[in-house]
């Protein structure tokens, strides 16, 4: 009754958070940081533009990541968004029907699972609950650690390479592992590729990962697999404190405080800002771009285009309710989970927010060092100056999860009608 009450209401709400998303978009273009690096600066005769089509990737995939050829004549290259074929700014025509994929009790699970693991946004409580769905599903978990951004020569026949943008290289490690016949193996510095996947019937991958590391897994057919992507979001300045508070878990309240704006004033120092592109630019798009350096307003707008182009269930930490709903929804369509899922935050037909059952806490409250430091208004400039570009992807993507959210509750509607 409640949800009819308000649904007309909702509807303009959400007009209205897409018109704010826009406007937030317009407003960081006609006003650059003086920090970041305009794209004038970039080599002239290379501009990257959009993924055209969301095939699955294989050896070729990166001939889909086009160049516009600029002529190197001219005084000024045009900005990115600008271009004469451009990131798309606007949802409206992107697909948001959250599929099922499984039953707790298939045994073919020929579509796969992929948990992208962003820093400080449910990761830990994500990765519990699917083992523990692997567990009584009998379906085979990986979780991979280290593995963000991945090296893209390493993916296709090699053990897996963390590569940061400094060259240094590390191998992606496994963690550990749930077998389908519900054997736990931990794992101390293993390496992990392709091939592990495919022997060992990985049904859902999970960690830190870059999108797309998996993109030459290939099924018992021999065909690449389908793949449906899980990943959690979570609102910048949230993210930021959560980040400190598990890097120093000795600080005291004030320690934490000080110690949140000492890293904002040395990132911005250093012309950095909050990103989490690392975990989304498929290793496709690193490959193609491996000469050329995007400003962050780029990077973020090529980070939604990639979530757009690949088949991505949103979740949202400040909506764990709703996000855990379409999971179960995704992978024990027949609800024989309830509990399991009710027991990490999910209350069906909620309406508002739900925290998730926290299994990485700190000892101090996010939301109290953050209502702290939001006292200080001269520094919450910096604050959002520094979160900006990931808050407009955060916007991105809640915008993305309200559309699936009401797209999957039409679904149940209609099944129950």
């Amino acid at each position: 009754a409640f949800k009819e009450y308000v649904k007309y209401d909702e509807m303009i709400y959400k007009f209205a958070l897409n018109m704010h998303m826009r406007q937030y978009e317009s407003f960081l273009r006609h006003k650059p940081s003086p920090r970041s690096q305009p794209l004038e600066e970039l080599d002239p005769a290379v501009i990257p533009i959009k993924v055209r089509s969301s095939v699955k990737v294989d050896a070729q995939a990166i001939e889909h990541v086009e160049k516009i050829q600029v002529n190197p004549t001219e005084s000024k290259v045009k900005p990115y968004d600008e271009a004469s074929t451009k990131i798309v700014s606007t949802n409206k025509d992107t697909k948001v029907e959250v599929e099922p994929m499984w039953s707790c009790g298939d045994t073919n699970r020929k579509k796969k699972l992929s948990f992208v693991h962003i820093f400080k946004t449910a990761g830990s409580s994500m990765r519990t609950l699917l083992s523990r769905y692997a567990e009584k599903c009998h379906a085979g978990n990986a979780v991979v650690v280290n593995c963000a951004p991945v090296d893209p020569a390493s993916i296709e026949s090699k053990n897996w390479v963390k590569k940061e943008k400094w060259q240094r290289r590390s191998p992606c490690l496994l963690k550990k592992t749930v077998f389908r016949n519900s054997t736990i193996v931990s794992h101390t510095s293993s390496p992990i590729n392709t091939t592990y996947l495919e022997e060992a019937n990985i049904d859902i991958l999970g960690g830190h990962i870059t999108m797309g590391t998996d993109q030459y897994w290939k099924g018992d057919d021999g065909h690449h697999v389908d793949i449906q992507y899980l990943t959690f979001f979570r609102e910048s300045t949230r993210k930021v404190v959560s980040a400190v508070l598990y890097i120093y878990p000795k600080l005291t309240f004030d320690e934490a405080v000080e110690k949140t704006k000492t890293k904002v004033r040395k990132a911005l120092a250093n012309s950095e800002y909050l990103d989490t592109s690392r975990y989304i630019i498929t290793p496709a798009h690193t490959a193609k771009l491996a000469n050329t350096t995007l400003n962050p307003y780029a990077t973020a707008r090529l980070t939604m285009d990639t979530l757009k182009e690949n088949k991505v269930l949103f979740g949202i930490v400040e909506r764990m309710s709703e996000s855990l709903e379409m999971l179960q929804h995704v992978i024990d369509k027949d609800r024989e989970l309830d509990d399991l899922f009710e027991s990490f935050g999910m209350v069906p037909g909620a309406t508002n927010k739900t925290e998730e059952v926290i299994k990485n806490q700190s000892k101090l409250s996010s939301s109290e060092v953050l209502a702290e430091v939001e006292k200080d208004e001269e520094f919450m400039k910096l604050m959002r100056e520094y979160v900006k570009y990931d808050m407009m992807v955060y916007e991105f993507a809640l915008d993305m999860h309200m559309r699936q959210y009401e797209s999957f509750q039409e679904q149940r509607r209609s099944v129950t009608d």
